[in-house]
Protein backbone atom coordinates (compact mmCIF):
# COMPACT_ATOMS: atom_id res chain seq x y z
CA UNK A 1 0.00 0.00 0.00
CA UNK A 2 1.20 3.42 -0.99
CA UNK A 3 2.67 6.27 2.04
CA UNK A 4 -1.14 8.03 2.14
CA UNK A 5 -3.27 6.97 5.15
CA UNK A 6 -5.98 5.30 4.62
CA UNK A 7 -9.51 5.85 6.10
CA UNK A 8 -11.27 3.24 7.64
CA UNK A 9 -15.09 3.61 8.99
CA UNK A 10 -15.99 1.12 11.62
CA UNK A 11 -19.71 0.30 12.14
CA UNK A 12 -20.60 -1.80 15.14
CA UNK A 13 -22.99 -1.20 17.84
CA UNK A 14 -20.58 -3.26 20.40
CA UNK A 15 -18.71 0.15 21.99
CA UNK A 16 -15.60 -2.48 23.31
CA UNK A 17 -15.41 -4.04 19.95
CA UNK A 18 -15.21 -0.94 18.30
CA UNK A 19 -12.42 0.32 20.74
CA UNK A 20 -10.24 -2.35 20.05
CA UNK A 21 -10.39 -2.35 16.12
CA UNK A 22 -10.09 1.66 16.76
CA UNK A 23 -6.84 0.96 18.59
CA UNK A 24 -4.75 -1.58 16.49
CA UNK A 25 -6.44 0.03 13.24
CA UNK A 26 -4.54 3.28 14.56
CA UNK A 27 -1.70 2.04 15.67
CA UNK A 28 -1.24 0.20 12.03
CA UNK A 29 -1.09 3.53 10.66
CA UNK A 30 -5.12 4.04 9.51
CA UNK A 31 -7.16 7.00 9.99
CA UNK A 32 -10.04 5.99 12.07
CA UNK A 33 -13.80 6.74 11.98
CA UNK A 34 -16.56 4.90 14.18
CA UNK A 35 -20.43 4.45 14.24
CA UNK A 36 -22.98 2.20 16.21
CA UNK A 37 -25.77 2.28 13.50
CA UNK A 38 -26.15 2.88 9.93
CA UNK A 39 -28.01 6.45 10.54
CA UNK A 40 -24.56 7.69 12.04
CA UNK A 41 -22.43 6.07 9.09
CA UNK A 42 -24.17 7.78 6.56
CA UNK A 43 -23.56 10.86 8.10
CA UNK A 44 -19.44 10.56 8.31
CA UNK A 45 -19.87 8.72 4.52
CA UNK A 46 -21.78 11.88 3.52
CA UNK A 47 -18.62 14.16 4.91
CA UNK A 48 -15.53 12.17 4.73
CA UNK A 49 -13.51 10.45 2.09
CA UNK A 50 -13.64 6.53 3.02
CA UNK A 51 -11.29 3.73 1.76
CA UNK A 52 -12.94 0.86 3.71
CA UNK A 53 -15.80 0.42 5.32
CA UNK A 54 -15.98 -2.37 8.17
CA UNK A 55 -19.21 -3.15 9.50
CA UNK A 56 -21.32 -5.77 11.82
CA UNK A 57 -24.11 -7.40 10.67
CA UNK A 58 -26.51 -7.23 13.78
CA UNK A 59 -27.02 -4.02 14.51
CA UNK A 60 -29.99 -2.12 15.77
CA UNK A 61 -32.66 -0.86 13.65
CA UNK A 62 -30.93 -0.92 10.20
CA UNK A 63 -28.96 -4.59 9.60
CA UNK A 64 -25.28 -4.71 8.34
CA UNK A 65 -27.43 -6.30 5.10
CA UNK A 66 -29.70 -3.38 4.74
CA UNK A 67 -27.00 -1.17 5.11
CA UNK A 68 -24.97 -2.52 2.62
CA UNK A 69 -27.95 -2.45 0.30
CA UNK A 70 -28.46 1.17 0.76
CA UNK A 71 -24.99 2.16 -0.05
CA UNK A 72 -24.80 -0.13 -3.25
CA UNK A 73 -27.47 2.24 -4.24
CA UNK A 74 -25.99 5.40 -3.97
CA UNK A 75 -23.11 6.49 -6.83
CA UNK A 76 -20.76 7.74 -4.25
CA UNK A 77 -20.56 5.19 -1.87
CA UNK A 78 -21.20 1.76 -3.91
CA UNK A 79 -17.49 1.10 -5.14
CA UNK A 80 -15.85 1.99 -1.27
CA UNK A 81 -14.40 -1.35 -0.24
CA UNK A 82 -16.61 -3.39 2.15
CA UNK A 83 -15.59 -6.36 4.65
CA UNK A 84 -18.78 -7.69 7.05
CA UNK A 85 -17.70 -8.73 10.71
CA UNK A 86 -19.92 -11.27 12.37
CA UNK A 87 -20.61 -13.26 15.40
CA UNK A 88 -22.61 -15.92 13.02
CA UNK A 89 -20.34 -18.71 11.32
CA UNK A 90 -23.61 -19.69 9.08
CA UNK A 91 -22.81 -20.41 5.92
CA UNK A 92 -26.31 -18.65 4.63
CA UNK A 93 -25.04 -15.62 5.77
CA UNK A 94 -21.70 -15.36 3.94
CA UNK A 95 -23.47 -16.60 1.14
CA UNK A 96 -25.98 -13.46 1.12
CA UNK A 97 -22.64 -11.02 2.16
CA UNK A 98 -20.81 -12.23 -1.04
CA UNK A 99 -24.59 -11.48 -3.10
CA UNK A 100 -23.88 -7.79 -1.94
CA UNK A 101 -20.59 -8.24 -3.60
CA UNK A 102 -18.56 -7.56 -0.77
CA UNK A 103 -14.73 -7.98 -0.52
CA UNK A 104 -14.81 -10.01 2.73
CA UNK A 105 -16.09 -11.45 5.71
CA UNK A 106 -14.67 -11.96 9.28
CA UNK A 107 -15.92 -14.21 11.94
CA UNK A 108 -15.76 -13.25 15.71
CA UNK A 109 -13.98 -13.67 17.74
CA UNK A 110 -11.23 -12.40 15.33
CA UNK A 111 -7.33 -12.19 15.95
CA UNK A 112 -6.97 -8.18 15.44
CA UNK A 113 -4.00 -8.76 13.22
CA UNK A 114 -5.67 -10.61 10.64
CA UNK A 115 -8.09 -8.07 10.65
CA UNK A 116 -5.44 -5.37 9.84
CA UNK A 117 -3.84 -8.00 6.87
CA UNK A 118 -7.23 -8.68 5.32
CA UNK A 119 -8.04 -4.38 5.63
CA UNK A 120 -4.91 -3.97 3.60
CA UNK A 121 -5.50 -6.65 1.32
CA UNK A 122 -8.74 -5.62 0.69
CA UNK A 123 -7.88 -1.99 0.12
CA UNK A 124 -4.69 -2.86 -1.69
CA UNK A 125 -6.75 -5.15 -4.58
CA UNK A 126 -9.34 -2.17 -4.86
CA UNK A 127 -6.67 0.12 -5.86
CA UNK A 128 -4.60 -2.20 -8.57
CA UNK A 129 -8.36 -2.98 -10.21
CA UNK A 130 -9.30 0.80 -10.01
CA UNK A 131 -6.34 2.00 -11.53
CA UNK A 132 -6.14 -1.08 -14.37
CA UNK A 133 -10.09 -0.55 -15.27
CA UNK A 134 -10.67 2.99 -14.71
CA UNK A 135 -8.00 4.91 -18.04
CA UNK A 136 -8.44 4.87 -21.17
CA UNK A 137 -5.02 3.30 -22.39
CA UNK A 138 -4.28 5.74 -25.56
CA UNK A 139 -4.77 8.77 -23.33
CA UNK A 140 -4.17 8.14 -19.95
CA UNK A 141 -7.54 9.64 -18.98
CA UNK A 142 -10.52 8.16 -17.60
CA UNK A 143 -12.29 5.52 -19.17
CA UNK A 144 -16.15 6.07 -20.02
CA UNK A 145 -17.41 4.07 -17.05
CA UNK A 146 -14.92 5.51 -14.93
CA UNK A 147 -16.03 8.74 -16.04
CA UNK A 148 -19.51 8.48 -15.62
CA UNK A 149 -19.19 7.08 -12.09
CA UNK A 150 -16.62 10.35 -11.24
CA UNK A 151 -19.66 12.53 -12.94
CA UNK A 152 -22.15 10.87 -10.54
CA UNK A 153 -20.28 11.31 -7.40
CA UNK A 154 -20.56 15.30 -7.78
CA UNK A 155 -23.70 14.91 -8.77
CA UNK A 156 -24.36 13.19 -5.31
CA UNK A 157 -22.35 15.94 -3.41
CA UNK A 158 -24.17 19.04 -5.06
CA UNK A 159 -27.38 17.39 -4.46
CA UNK A 160 -26.53 17.07 -0.73
CA UNK A 161 -24.35 20.39 -0.50
CA UNK A 162 -24.98 22.29 -3.09
CA UNK A 163 -23.01 23.87 -5.68
CA UNK A 164 -22.69 22.75 -9.42
CA UNK A 165 -20.54 21.34 -12.14
CA UNK A 166 -20.76 21.72 -15.75
CA UNK A 167 -20.29 18.76 -18.43
CA UNK A 168 -18.26 20.02 -21.57
CA UNK A 169 -18.69 17.04 -24.40
CA UNK A 170 -15.98 17.60 -26.72
CA UNK A 171 -14.92 15.97 -30.74
CA UNK A 172 -12.09 16.76 -32.33
CA UNK A 173 -12.73 18.00 -35.98
CA UNK A 174 -12.40 16.41 -38.93
CA UNK A 175 -11.10 13.51 -37.56
CA UNK A 176 -11.88 10.69 -40.15
CA UNK A 177 -10.22 12.88 -42.47
CA UNK A 178 -7.21 12.95 -40.52
CA UNK A 179 -6.80 9.27 -39.67
CA UNK A 180 -7.24 8.79 -43.87
CA UNK A 181 -4.67 11.07 -44.93
CA UNK A 182 -2.29 10.86 -42.43
CA UNK A 183 -2.76 7.28 -40.63
CA UNK A 184 -4.19 6.14 -37.59
CA UNK A 185 -1.02 6.20 -36.15
CA UNK A 186 -1.11 10.33 -36.30
CA UNK A 187 -5.04 10.14 -35.49
CA UNK A 188 -4.08 8.34 -31.97
CA UNK A 189 -1.12 11.23 -31.78
CA UNK A 190 -3.85 13.86 -31.96
CA UNK A 191 -6.09 12.14 -29.18
CA UNK A 192 -3.18 11.95 -27.20
CA UNK A 193 -2.18 15.42 -27.10
CA UNK A 194 -5.29 16.48 -26.22
CA UNK A 195 -5.51 14.17 -23.67
CA UNK A 196 -2.17 15.42 -22.20
CA UNK A 197 -3.38 19.01 -22.84
CA UNK A 198 -6.44 18.08 -20.60
CA UNK A 199 -4.48 17.01 -17.82
CA UNK A 200 -1.90 20.00 -18.05
CA UNK A 201 -4.66 22.85 -17.75
CA UNK A 202 -7.20 21.55 -15.86
CA UNK A 203 -7.53 22.05 -11.56
CA UNK A 204 -6.86 19.58 -9.83
CA UNK A 205 -10.43 18.97 -8.74
CA UNK A 206 -11.45 19.06 -12.38
CA UNK A 207 -11.40 15.60 -14.56
CA UNK A 208 -11.53 14.49 -18.50
CA UNK A 209 -12.46 11.62 -20.17
CA UNK A 210 -13.06 9.47 -23.11
CA UNK A 211 -16.16 9.14 -23.94
CA UNK A 212 -15.25 7.23 -26.94
CA UNK A 213 -13.48 7.61 -30.98
CA UNK A 214 -12.49 11.14 -30.72
CA UNK A 215 -15.25 11.94 -28.45
CA UNK A 216 -14.15 13.70 -24.99
CA UNK A 217 -16.03 14.60 -21.69
CA UNK A 218 -14.63 17.20 -18.86
CA UNK A 219 -16.14 17.66 -16.12
CA UNK A 220 -15.51 21.17 -14.32
CA UNK A 221 -16.49 20.79 -10.72
CA UNK A 222 -17.83 24.17 -8.82
CA UNK A 223 -17.82 25.90 -12.47
CA UNK A 224 -20.84 27.39 -14.30
CA UNK A 225 -21.64 27.90 -17.50
CA UNK A 226 -19.34 31.56 -18.33
CA UNK A 227 -16.85 30.01 -16.90
CA UNK A 228 -17.07 26.46 -18.33
CA UNK A 229 -17.14 28.74 -22.03
CA UNK A 230 -14.13 30.82 -21.32
CA UNK A 231 -12.28 27.54 -19.93
CA UNK A 232 -13.29 26.13 -22.90
CA UNK A 233 -11.98 28.74 -25.30
CA UNK A 234 -8.79 28.70 -23.70
CA UNK A 235 -8.56 24.81 -24.61
CA UNK A 236 -9.30 25.52 -27.61
CA UNK A 237 -6.95 27.62 -28.25
CA UNK A 238 -4.07 25.79 -27.24
CA UNK A 239 -5.24 22.60 -29.19
CA UNK A 240 -5.36 24.82 -32.28
CA UNK A 241 -1.78 25.84 -32.06
CA UNK A 242 0.10 22.47 -31.18
CA UNK A 243 1.47 21.06 -34.35
CA UNK A 244 0.61 17.51 -34.81
CA UNK A 245 4.34 14.93 -35.41
CA UNK A 246 6.19 16.27 -38.00
CA UNK A 247 3.54 16.93 -40.47
CA UNK A 248 2.55 20.28 -39.85
CA UNK A 249 -0.70 19.52 -39.41
CA UNK A 250 -2.74 21.27 -36.56
CA UNK A 251 -6.65 20.06 -35.21
CA UNK A 252 -9.26 21.66 -33.69
CA UNK A 253 -12.30 20.26 -32.11
CA UNK A 254 -16.44 21.52 -31.41
CA UNK A 255 -17.61 21.70 -28.08
CA UNK A 256 -21.07 21.58 -26.02
CA UNK A 257 -21.78 22.75 -22.35
CA UNK A 258 -24.15 21.54 -19.90
CA UNK A 259 -24.59 22.77 -16.68
CA UNK A 260 -26.19 21.00 -13.13
CA UNK A 261 -28.27 21.30 -11.53
CA UNK A 262 -30.08 23.95 -14.56
CA UNK A 263 -29.76 21.58 -16.83
CA UNK A 264 -30.18 18.18 -15.53
CA UNK A 265 -28.97 16.18 -12.42
CA UNK A 266 -28.28 12.60 -14.39
CA UNK A 267 -25.62 11.91 -16.06
CA UNK A 268 -27.15 10.67 -19.29
CA UNK A 269 -28.95 14.10 -19.45
CA UNK A 270 -26.42 16.37 -19.38
CA UNK A 271 -24.00 14.20 -22.05
CA UNK A 272 -26.89 14.36 -24.21
CA UNK A 273 -27.63 18.55 -23.76
CA UNK A 274 -23.97 18.60 -24.28
CA UNK A 275 -23.38 16.70 -27.32
CA UNK A 276 -26.82 18.79 -28.99
CA UNK A 277 -24.72 21.77 -27.98
CA UNK A 278 -21.32 20.23 -29.48
CA UNK A 279 -23.64 19.44 -32.50
CA UNK A 280 -24.40 23.06 -33.03
CA UNK A 281 -20.81 23.55 -32.71
CA UNK A 282 -20.05 21.36 -35.66
CA UNK A 283 -23.40 22.89 -38.06
CA UNK A 284 -21.86 26.37 -37.29
CA UNK A 285 -18.47 25.73 -39.16
CA UNK A 286 -16.48 23.62 -36.24
CA UNK A 287 -13.93 24.90 -34.05
CA UNK A 288 -16.04 26.64 -31.35
CA UNK A 289 -17.73 26.25 -28.13
CA UNK A 290 -21.66 26.45 -27.61
CA UNK A 291 -23.55 26.56 -24.82
CA UNK A 292 -26.75 24.47 -24.76
CA UNK A 293 -29.77 26.32 -24.45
Amino acid sequence: MDDKQRSVLIIDDEISLIKLIELKLKKAGFITLTAQDSESAMEILAGHHIDLIICDIQMPGMSGFEFREKILNEPSTRDIPFIFLTASSESVDQIKGFRLRVDDYITKPFDPTILIARARSVIERHDAFSEKSSFDQLTGLLNRQALQQRVEKELSRIGRYGGGVSVVFIDVDSFKQVNDAHGHSTGDLVLIQLGQLFQQKLRGIDFAGRYGGEEFVLCLVNTGKEGALELTKRLLSLFSGIPISDKKLTCTFSAGIASAPEDGTDFSVLCRKADEAMYISKKEGKNRVTLWK
